[in-house]
C-alpha cells in the first residue's frame, strides 16, 4: 500500500477501484498470529477529519471495498508519520476511535457492513451508536 494512494482517495483525486488494487498485497502473513504490513511511506503530512472516513465507509457499504479492508487502513494511519488528527477536538476523538476499531476488530467490533454503517453513523454525527447495539 502507497500512503500517497490512501491520500490521494481520501482527498477524492482518485477512485476506489484505484485504492483497492493498492490495498492488495499489503499484509503478508507470516505465521498464525504474525503479519507483516507492506506500506510505502511519505514525507509530509495529510490532515485526517471525519469526512476523510466516512468516504472509505462509502466505499465499503457500495461495494467497491470489502470491509476487511478498513484492518489494513487504520493500521496504516495510525502507524503512520504522515497521516495526522488533531486530538484535542471531539471530531478526533472520533477519527482515532474509528481508526483505532478498524486495526483491531478482534478486539473492538467485527468488520461487517452493519459496523460500517455504525462506524459512519458515528464519524457524521457524533452519537455512540454502539452503546446499545450488540454486535454477533
Amino acid at each position: 500500500m502507497h500512503e500517497a494512494t490512501l491520500r490521494d482517495f481520501l482527498a477524492g483525486a482518485v477512485t476506489t477501484d484505484v485504492l483497492r488494487q493498492d490495498l492488495v498485497g499489503t499484509v503478508e502473513k507470516l505465521g498464525d498470529k504474525m503479519h507483516r504490513h507492506h506500506i510505502a511511506s511519505l514525507e509530509g503530512e495529510f490532515h485526517v477529519n471525519t469526512s476523510h472516513l466516512v468516504r472509505v465507509c462509502d466505499a465499503v457499504l457500495s461495494g467497491g471495498l470489502d470491509p476487511a479492508y478498513l484492518k489494513t487502513i487504520g493500521f496504516c494511519m495510525i502507524a503512520s508519520d504522515y497521516f495526522h488528527w488533531d486530538d484535542d477536538t471531539q471530531e478526533a476523538e472520533r477519527v482515532g476511535e474509528t481508526l483505532h476499531d478498524w486495526a483491531s476488530p478482534e478486539i473492538n467490533y467485527p468488520l461487517t457492513l452493519e459496523t460500517v454503517r455504525l462506524f459512519r453513523e458515528r464519524l457524521a454525527t457524533g452519537k455512540d451508536v454502539f452503546k446499545n447495539t450488540r454486535m454477533t
